[in-house]
């Protein structure tokens, strides 16, 4: 994560506390071990003689000029200025208030495990957005499942530390008008893989929601600026207005209409506008 000067910040998250490490423009490095935000704890949980001991997976944030943010689940805010090497940690409240609790489903490969993963974005107006997915173990018929329960946004005033909102969506991305974020959430029947909840809810900078768009299988992503929303197979791709979230236009064909996920896409010019070979290969995203 960078600064506009060229300092550059890392998190390393392999021990019993993280710790970030400052790359400066002139080569030199600072690190420091953020022993109050601690990734294990002693709030784990017994579910039918098994003790699942807590995991905390920390998330990295920064305003861009000064302040970097380190954030962990049920643990202070780590507030960290790099040109002063100075940290300060906020005690802030801050719930687990899910959007959704889906019953437990059988684990796959990896496993039962009791996960707090923390997210963090930086807005405007020294706000900064904390969500998380918590990875909770559940009692089955038959043994242990677990279950994934998405975190409602909690907005977080840093001149205040005191938290302001809390937002009944995560957050996915900022728009020069709006938030774009996501309240579909899965692990429901029939067989664990349902999804509810709308797929992209916009907001404006007060937090009101302006439009949302209420299938769950919606898929979509901002890509050059460009709002882009379609079908999970790639059939159908449009271009949507982000602050209203009208189509401004439907693409077709649809550039990938196959199994790929549609939207993992980087650049994409309509025929109509290049010279294109027949070995080219169309990587989409919207150019004009």
């Amino acid at each position: 994560m960078s600064l506009l000067d060229g300092t550059t910040a890392l998190l390393i998250a392999n021990a019993r506390f993280p710790t970030v490490v400052i790359v400066r423009p002139d080569g030199s490095i600072w690190r420091k071990h953020l022993r109050r935000l601690g990734l294990g704890g002693r709030d784990g949980v017994r579910l039918r003689g098994v003790y699942y001991k807590p995991e905390r997976d920390p998330a990295l944030a920064t305003d861009g000029h000064e302040r970097i943010f380190i954030v962990v689940s049920d643990r202070p805010i780590a507030e960290v200025r790099p040109h002063s090497n100075r940290v300060t940690y906020h005690l802030v409240h801050l719930s687990h208030r899910y959007l959704s609790s889906p019953p437990p489903s059988e684990p796959g490969t990896g496993g039962v495990h009791l996960r707090f993963s923390a997210s963090a974005t930086w807005l405007d107006n020294d706000q900064l957005a904390i969500g998380g997915l918590d990875e909770l173990p559940g009692r089955l018929p038959v043994g242990i499942g677990h279950g994934d329960r998405q975190r409602a946004l909690e907005i977080v005033d840093t001149r205040t530390w005191k938290r302001t909102k809390t937002i009944p969506a995560f957050c996915r991305r900022r728009v020069p008008s709006a938030t774009l974020c996501a309240a579909a959430t899965g692990g429901f029947p029939p067989d664990g893989k349902g999804t509810r909840g709308p797929s992209l809810v916009a907001y404006d900078p007060q937090w009101r929601p302006v439009y949302d768009k209420r299938s769950p299988q919606l898929w979509w992503s901002v890509t050059g600026g460009r709002l882009l929303a379609g079908s999970a197979d790639g059939r159908t791709i449009s271009e949507l207005d982000p602050e209203s979230g009208h189509v401004i236009r439907r693409i077709r064909p649809a550039p990938l209409a196959n199994d790929m996920w549609p939207l993992d896409l980087i650049s994409w010019t309509p025929a109509h506008c290049r010279h294109r070979s027949d070995t080219d290969v169309v990587t989409p995203m919207c150019g004009r």
